[in-house]
């Protein structure tokens, strides 16, 4: 068979270019594949065209495969590769014979690569195939159970604890409870050893707490308030990176690091909502997304959450005990038996009688009918609380042979938007938002409990419910801004290092969160004096200023006069941030609002000199208001002028002339009467709500040639 299947052919376009891309530099491989038209020939059955069928589609994908590893090696990169399902449809040919060609496709590469396929598949196919493709077949063979014939990627179970998982044949728990041994030491740091290796693995400790409990534990933890002592002020650091998680995890920098996972709701790696903690934990190296990869690299944390894990009755994980070492009884995820981060939410919503959603293998199932809807903003906060994560503290990575290497995980779900295609995005939203905001603040708080302990924790988040699970992208971009805003106004005094992991480049829209984020997150602001240079924004661009402003606290005096006119503002913006969500209790009203710098108040001015503009400062409370100003103006302007009509608005003349790189923005509290002012940045992202703001502004200062009101 294989030499006859060395025969088909393929056809390859190599590097050909993708005509609907205006600019011409997008450039892909194409590689042309038929399937046998089973469906073509009524007059015989599946039965007889089977082998044929078989070998065709084996040919195909193997192909296919091939030509991107090719591409991969050539370029010295990983590759990409998106399969489709050949033969589907009107072709007639039988799922089972598809997915059984891409499984054995795989399976083939990765003995010909060592194990190192270097590409990352993309199935396009629905969730139920990716199901059949990487779920355990019920009906495994005796030859398929001694490991003989399986795949080459699936002995790195054996490899990493010295047995077959599949030894025993379907009772994989027997078989792993056979070959480890679960230690509890007296620091409570839980230890596996294996029997066949003699070797331990630091599991750490696992335990699955809700928001609200995170929320409880960060603030026991903040210091004490001493009396006219400042306490230390929060400190974070957010930017986006490009890296693969596992070398990540691998990093001696990151000894010690906090790393966001996404996995289900059990905190395992299902492929599909059809499989069970007992089909094990060998296939998840089949799967190459960010989840497995990381539940990989501290695999005998992912082997302790499938097999030794003490489930409540609550669906949270129990706090092992010296019976349950000595046992083993009862531990372990079962079918019937799982953890469930949404079982508290459940409660709250009383899901047992209303049925919003069903649980099955850590997916949740959403009856989108009852959605939940028409909740007031402190009933979804209540409502986010109850939700809990699987935190997986100091566990050894085990992909690091030569020291140990230990990391905090914490294993998080979002819902499986994308696993209904029937069912439209705005119909999950309220609840995906809901559950999205809820694990990225439990994240952060996992790393700021750690950063209390540590004084500094790296936490790399990830975008979980992105990809196959359909959340949309700015869902999950708000998740994250609300919930490095909630954690940095609660004031804790430990400091973060935030990263975004983003896989082969960054998002426009994530470099845009980031943006926003540094511009904002000044833990401290210094008011310059009158002479002091306006240097500002060139030398601190992505990083907070350090210097306080604890003596003007002393002596308010030294507070500039256009500075003290700033309070009204400076309390609408609190009430502003409020509506949006951002809790702002424990924030005084009074001038250290201004030091706390949730929202930077800015001034506008020209550049060029001339007395119609040279008096133009505009005030507002976000730098990126002036761009999307400008980029309106100047659209409604170029409409008019295509359709040969004047433009007769004075403000839309005054921007056009002046074009935006002749505006310059600078931070009001360092304007001063003749002081010169401060060519600034590039403008960034746009804010459409405050266009007419902005125009009134300017009307104001054109009209009375003072400076506006605030």
């Amino acid at each position: 068979m294989d030499s006859l299947r060395g025969q088909l052919a393929v056809g390859v376009q190599w590097d050909t270019e993708v005509s609907s891309v205006d600019s011409g530099e997008q450039r892909v491989c194409q590689v042309y594949c038929a399937a046998v038209p089973v469906a073509y020939a009524p007059g015989t059955t599946t039965d007889q065209w089977e082998p044929l069928a078989r070998l065709v589609l084996r040919g195909c994908y193997e192909s296919t495969l091939l030509v991107a590893a090719l591409k991969a090696v050539e370029r010295g990169a990983r590759e990409k590769v998106y399969l489709t399902l050949v033969g589907g449809g009107v072709f007639g040919n039988d799922e089972q014979w598809i997915v059984d060609a891409i499984k054995d496709s795989i399976t083939s590469l990765e003995s010909k690569f060592d194990r190192r396929l270097p590409i990352d598949i993309i199935i396009m196919a629905a969730p139920r195939l990716l199901a059949m493709l990487f779920a355990s077949s019920a009906s495994c063979s005796d030859d398929l159970v001694d490991g003989r014939h399986l795949g080459a990627g699936s002995k790195w179970f054996e490899d990493t604890f010295g047995f077959s998982e599949r030894a025993g044949g379907s009772n994989m728990h027997a078989t792993v409870h056979r070959n480890v041994e679960l230690h509890k030491r007296t620091d409570g740091v839980l230890e596996l050893r294996s029997k066949p290796l003699g070797k331990r693995y630091e599991v750490g400790r696992f335990d699955t707490p809700s928001l609200a409990e995170l929320r409880s534990a960060t603030s026991k933890n903040r210091p004490p308030e001493i009396p006219g002592v400042r306490p230390p002020h929060k400190e974070i650091t957010i930017q986006n990176i490009v890296a693969d998680v596992r070398d990540l995890h691998r990093d001696p920098a990151n000894d010690g690091a906090v790393f966001q996972v996404a996995s289900q709701f059990n905190c395992l790696e299902m492929p599909g909502m059809n499989t069970t903690p007992e089909e094990g934990i060998t296939n998840y190296i089949h799967d190459h997304t960010q989840g497995p990869a990381c539940a990989l690299e501290c695999a005998p944390g992912t082997l302790f959450r499938n097999y030794f894990v003490k489930v409540m009755n609550n669906g949270t994980a129990g706090v092992i005990d010296v019976c349950d070492v000595k046992s083993g009884a009862g531990l372990g995820q079962y079918d019937k038996k799982q953890l469930d981060g949404l079982q508290g939410l459940g409660e709250a919503l009383d899901n047992r009688r209303n049925r919003y959603w069903t649980m099955k293998n850590g997916g949740s199932v959403a009856d989108l009918k009852k959605r939940l809807e028409g909740l007031s903003k402190s009933t979804i906060d209540e409502l986010t609380t109850k939700i809990t994560v699987g935190v997986q503290k100091d566990t050894q990575v085990s992909s690091v042979s030569d020291r140990v290497q230990k990391v905090t995980q914490v294993y998080c779900s979002a819902l499986p938007v994308g696993y209904f295609p029937n069912t439209s995005s705005a119909d999950w939203e309220p609840f995906a938002r809901l559950v999205l905001n809820s694990l990225y603040e439990s994240t952060l708080l996992v790393a700021e409990r750690e950063a209390q302990r540590r004084g500094r924790t790296k936490v790399f988040l990830t975008h979980v419910g992105g990809g196959v699970f359909g959340n949309d992208q700015k869902w999950i971009v708000d998740a994250i801004e609300k919930a490095v805003w909630s954690v940095f106004l609660r004031g804790n005094s430990g400091k973060l290092d935030v990263y975004i992991v983003n896989y082969n480049s960054v998002p426009r829209i994530y470099e845009e969160l980031v943006d926003r984020l540094i511009l904002s997150l000044q833990p401290r602001f210094r008011i310059p004096s009158v002479g002091d240079s306006l240097n500002l924004w060139s030398n601190t661009r992505g990083k907070a200023l350090q210097e306080s402003y604890d003596h003007f606290i002393q002596r308010p005096e030294a507070f500039p006069q256009h500075v003290a006119a700033l309070h009204p503002l400076i309390t609408s913006v609190r009430e502003e941030r409020e509506r949006l969500g951002y809790p702002q209790e424990g924030l005084k009203a009074d001038r250290e609002c201004l030091t706390l710098q949730f929202r930077v108040v800015f001034a506008v001015a020209s550049n060029r000199t001339g007395k119609d503009c040279s008096h133009v400062r505009v005030a507002s409370t976000k730098q990126t208001c002036l761009q999307e100003f400008y980029q309106l103006i100047t659209t409604a302007a170029k409409m008019k002028l295509k359709h040969r009509q004047m433009v007769e608005d004075p403000i839309i003349r005054w921007v056009l002339r002046e074009r935006e790189e002749n505006l310059v923005i600078i931070p009001l509290e360092a304007l001063a009467p003749g002081e010169a002012l401060l060519r600034a940045p590039p403008f960034k992202v746009l804010a459409p709500q405050r266009a007419k703001h902005w125009t009134n502004l300017i009307r104001e200062v054109m009209s009375s040639g003072r400076p506006p009101s605030l």
